[in-house]
Order: C-alpha cells, then sequence, then structure tokens
C-alpha cells in the first residue's frame, strides 16, 4: 500500500469526523486526566524508587540483582508513561488539534523516532518483566546459586532486555509518521512503513479491522489500557507498603536518622584520686 493510500484509507474511516468533535469529548478527557491524577505520584515514587536504588552503598540488600533489575524497569516504565501521556492520549483528546494538524500533519521523518520509542518501550518492558519473573523463581529454586547466577550473567541479561525488541521495532524508524484525524475525534500518531516487517501478523491485523468498529476497537483499548495501569500502579506502590529496604531508603532521603545528627563532643577530664592509707 502506497502512503497515499494509507492516508486515504485513514480519512474515509473517519467519516468526516473533526479533530475538534466534542461528541466522545468527555470520554477522552476522562481518559487522560484520571490516570494523570494516580499516574503523577507514581511516577515521582518511580523515580525515587531508581534513585535509592542506583545510589545504594550502605544497603547492601538493595545491591543484589532483583533491585537492579527492578530499576532499569522503573526506567522504562516511566519512559513508556510519558510517551503514552502525551503521543496517545493527549492528543487523542483534541486540545490544539488544528494547530498540531498544522505542523505535524504532513508526512515527515522526525515524528518516526517518537513512534519507535513508544513501541519500543511496551516490548522493552515485556522483556524485563519476564527477566524479573525468571529472577524470583531462581530465588526459590536455586537459593544458594541465586547470587552466583544472576551476578555472572547480569550484563548479558540486561543487554537481551534492549535487544529482543528490536526485530519487532526496528522498521519503525525508516518510517513517515505523521498526525492524522482519529475516527472518533482528536489525533493519531500514525505512521507509513517504507520497508515491510517480516514479524507483522498481517491476517491478523485485517481480522481485527474486520471485526471491530471504531467504537468497540476504542472501548477495547481502554479496557487494555485499564490492565496495563493497575500493573503501573500496584507495581510500584507495593515497593513501599512491602519492601522495608526501599521503604527505609526513600525514607531516609527526607528524614534524618539519630546516627545522622551530629553530636556535640563533650570532653572529660580525670582528676587525680588522693587516697589515703591509715596505718
Amino acid at each position: 500500500m502506497s502512503a497515499n493510500d494509507h492516508l486515504k484509507n485513514l480519512a474515509a474511516s473517519s467519516n468526516g469526523t473533526e479533530c475538534d468533535d466534542p461528541k466522545y469529548f468527555l470520554s477522552k478527557e476522562l481518559y487522560f486526566y484520571i490516570p494523570l491524577v494516580y499516574g503523577l505520584p507514581t511516577i515521582v515514587l518511580y523515580v525515587h524508587i531508581i534513585y535509592v536504588i542506583l545510589r545504594a552503598k550502605r544497603y547492601s540488600t538493595l545491591r543484589i540483582a532483583f533491585y537492579r533489575l527492578y530499576a532499569i524497569m522503573s526506567i522504562i516504565i516511566t519512559v513508556m508513561w510519558v510517551w503514552d501521556m502525551t503521543t496517545t492520549r493527549f492528543i487523542a483528546i483534541g486540545y490544539f488539534c488544528h494547530e498540531l494538524l498544522a505542523n505535524y500533519g504532513n508526512k515527515s521523518y522526525a515524528l518516526a523516532p517518537l513512534q519507535f520509542v513508544m513501541t519500543y518501550s511496551r516490548h522493552s518492558q515485556f522483556y524485563i518483566a519476564t527477566v524479573l519473573s525468571v529472577n524470583r523463581m531462581t530465588a526459590v529454586m536455586f537459593p544458594s546459586r541465586y547470587e552466583d547466577i544472576w551476578e555472572r550473567n547480569f550484563l548479558p541479561i540486561v543487554a537481551s532486555v534492549f535487544i529482543l525488541p528490536i526485530p519487532t521495532t526496528w522498521y519503525l524508524l525508516p518510517t513517515q509518521a505523521l498526525l492524522a484525524r482519529y475516527p472518533m475525534g482528536g489525533l493519531t500518531l500514525t505512521y507509513v512503513k517504507l520497508l515491510p516487517n517480516p514479524w507483522n501478523s498481517a491476517p491478523f491485523y485485517h481480522l481485527c479491522n474486520y471485526l471491530l468498529d471504531n467504537y468497540v476497537f476504542w472501548v477495547c483499548t481502554c479496557i487494555k489500557q485499564i490492565f496495563i495501569d493497575i500493573i503501573f500502579v500496584f507495581s510500584a506502590w507495593s515497593m513501599i507498603f512491602f519492601c522495608a529496604g526501599i521503604r527505609v531508603a526513600i525514607r531516609d532521603l527526607y528524614v534524618k536518622q539519630p546516627d545522622d545528627i551530629p553530636r556535640s563532643i563533650v570532653t572529660v577530664t580525670p582528676r587525680k584520686s588522693t587516697i589515703s592509707v591509715v596505718a
């Protein structure tokens, strides 16, 4: 399919809907602002978790492989959340839609990295979550060999987390991306492939388009995102409630402990004692 054919199909599916169509405006506002309310404090918590794990020197328990892997996952989740809120949810509302279309409504290579990062971070999050599950399994099944297994192979395992998503996302870099009208109003970030993706399941994609209309597809997307958000929130806050090491490390960033408070130095001068011996 050529680039012009792709854009014609997208415009046809919009059925003339304007990007600031008020029909679904409220539902899309809720889709953005509700996650923003619980997402911002959760992101702040993720940043604190990343910080205390990466700087952990005197907290020996935070230096094991599990916590370092969790810090990597927290970085990926933070990037994924920021990209999702800006390049998906915010532009879908329809704010400044005509201005954005005027500036970014033409095919350009400039927006391709946004599409790539959004998809690449999701795939990376899947792999790092799988690695964390395997890490916990080895801690239970091979407790005596746990440290040897993960310390010896830590760097190759981390490298695989960032290498494995490349075969399923590389085709997004050499693309022409643009903002286009979404069938239910608002904008969406779309792209025109210049190179085929051998990993893409085209029959499944066309089957979904055939079976689901725009509204049902949007509802399914919302349900999927609800599950993603539940995992996003539960993961960070469960670390605070159930992990004393993380909780204490974050507390110590703001509350001075008695051992850290400088104490005044008291000098005691011994006196000579006089002992009288009575004969």
